[in-house]
């Protein structure tokens, strides 16, 4: 049986993308989360998984000791506030959507061989092409493609444009196949009505929810989506 495909989990939250993954057959190796919150959680939840805290210093080298030289598969959803429709419009200029480059910066140091990234659906003329081009010129093939919560069977929308990059096209194309059939399938129909969309307000949770609770709530993914993403990687390396 060949090794799990090692994840390093950047803008980490409070773990959604390593939930998914790891249920997948993945294996976080490391997370880079600036936030105090949702860093508590991800050392309560995986206390044995180092959790960095700034992206702008963690460096390729630092995650060698644990592991960082065989990173399959770099992670992420980097900040959105400069580039939704809801937020600054600076673009990836901005000190916030600009964090882009630091998760470039981490890619072409660890040379993974699949590279998953999450943002904003409104906002995707702000950010995709140049996120398409900067993998292109780092060697990887990407497809990008929106996945909402309710695709998935949620009672709310939750609507992201999800960036799927491999250094193998024919496993890139495999993997796209199998998540749209997987999406497509009776298996995720929604059993509920979704939402009414509600810009500024995260879908689904209560008013009683404190407001660290909230925006770490409000920022995650939901686990289900990059879990289908890594079982369809998965089903292509098997296959190739």
């Amino acid at each position: 049986m060949s090794a799990p495909l090692r994840v390093l989990d950047l803008f980490s939250g409070i773990g959604g993308f390593s939930l998914g993954l790891e249920r997948a057959g993945c294996q976080t190796a490391a997370f880079c989360e600036i936030d105090e919150f949702p860093r508590s959680i991800l050392t309560k939840r995986w206390p044995e998984v180092p959790c960095h805290d700034d992206v702008r210093t963690l460096s390729a080298n630092e995650l060698v000791p644990h592991g960082g030289a065989d990173i399959g598969l770099v992670c992420g959803g980097f900040p959105c506030q400069d580039i939704s429709n809801a937020g600054r419009r600076a673009g990836l200029d901005g000190a916030k959507s600009g964090l882009w480059s630091e998760m470039r910066r981490l890619i072409e140091e660890c040379a993974p061989e699949h590279v998953i990234i999450e943002n904003s659906s409104h906002g995707r003329r702000h950010w995709l092409p140049a996120v398409i081009s900067d993998l292109g010129a780092l060697g990887f093939e990407a497809i990008a493609m929106e996945i909402s919560a309710h695709d998935l069977g949620f009672p709310h929308e939750r609507r992201r444009t999800w960036v799927l990059a491999d250094t193998c096209g024919g496993r890139l194309r495999a993997s796209h196949e199998a998540i749209c059939a997987r999406r497509a399938s009776s298996e995720f129909r929604p059993r509920w009505p979704s939402q009414p969309g509600v810009s500024g307000v995260a879908d689904g949770l209560p008013r009683g929810v404190d407001r660290p609770r909230r925006r770490a709530l409000g920022n995650a993914v939901v686990p289900l989506i990059p879990q289908v993403i890594g079982e369809a990687i998965q089903q292509a390396r098997a296959a190739a």
